[in-house]
């Protein structure tokens, strides 16, 4: 498969769905990709519109999350685009101005959904969830991947001997986040996720590989 520092594969051949992911911010496009990549799917990535775009036709993808706010071109300009190469793939906006006129504006270009960043794992999946299920396909819930990421945590802590006192005193979070996240009550967010890891001596990916 051909590759350019615009496009990106990632992930597992022949698993799960395929999602293309538009967004200039490098660290949200790792961050969406190993979510996703943890739960099965395929990931291709783009920087921006126009290399978005080109992804889109040649990979052909079953999902598309499309940031908003890019310097080279408006997400709402490649989703009008998009939507005349692809009117019937399910189409997520991500932004960082979450205004209700934008809102508007996506849905007018029948985006099926947004989600204001900064969001948390379970957000993404419970957003790509209900998206899909409205498309009669299916996915992972988000409850699921909740446990394998407390699970993940609890494993990692023990195995540096760590309390969650102790945990939450080297990530800089509170004790009561970290017992939730290990009882899968909710997901950290990417801030906290990256406090997280660091305080257990592995990187994101690594952490996500042992999903």
């Amino acid at each position: 498969m051909e590759s350019s520092p615009a496009i990106q594969r990632r992930g597992p051949s022949g698993s799960g769905l395929t999602f293309l992911v538009v967004d200039d911010d490098p660290d949200i496009r790792e961050y969406v990709d190993l979510v996703l990549r943890s739960q099965g799917h395929e990931v291709r990535l783009a920087f921006d519109g126009p290399a978005g775009l080109k992804a889109l036709e040649r990979e052909k993808p079953h999902f598309v999350l499309l940031d908003l706010m890019m310097p080279e071109e408006h997400g709402l300009d490649t989703l009008e685009k998009l939507r005349a190469k692809d009117p019937h793939v399910p189409v997520v906006i991500m932004t960082g101005y979450a205004a209700m006129d934008t809102a508007v504006s996506a849905m007018r270009l029948r985006a099926d959904d947004y989600l204001a960043k900064p969001f948390r794992p379970d957000e993404l999946l419970g957003t790509v969830h209900a998206v899909l299920e409205r498309r009669g396909l299916a996915v992972d819930a988000e409850d699921a991947f909740r446990r394998k990421v407390g699970e993940r945590v609890r494993e990692l802590r023990v195995r540096e001997g760590f309390s969650q006192a102790d945990l939450a005193r080297r990530a800089a979070v509170s004790a009561v986040q970290v017992s939730s996240i290990e009882r899968a009550h909710s997901a950290p967010s990417l801030e906290s996720l990256r406090r997280i890891t660091h305080a257990l001596h592995v990187t994101l990916s690594e952490f996500f590989e042992g999903l």
